[in-house]
């Protein structure tokens, strides 16, 4: 996935909860929490709490995977 491109679907799909540039709002803070993409596609793909399931798919998902991977990356 493209991060860059994920950064723009996370800020219009996710970034309502989990706040802009994945700092946390109401949902949980996505900057260095470490997450792999394989965690980041499980729950996208089956939801948690109050995320619903498969808000982005196909190529938004892999775009979205790879921004939150490299943003749970830093400190």
């Amino acid at each position: 996935g493209n991060p860059e491109r994920g950064a723009e679907v996370f800020a219009d799909v996710c970034a309502g909860c989990h706040g802009e540039g994945g700092e946390g709002g109401s949902a949980r803070r996505l900057v260095g929490s470490r997450l792999d993409a394989e965690t980041v596609a499980a729950t996208i793909a089956e939801g948690t709490g109050a995320m619903p399931a498969g808000l982005v798919s196909g190529q938004d998902e892999a775009d979205v995977i790879a921004y939150v991977v490299s943003i749970s990356a830093q400190p």
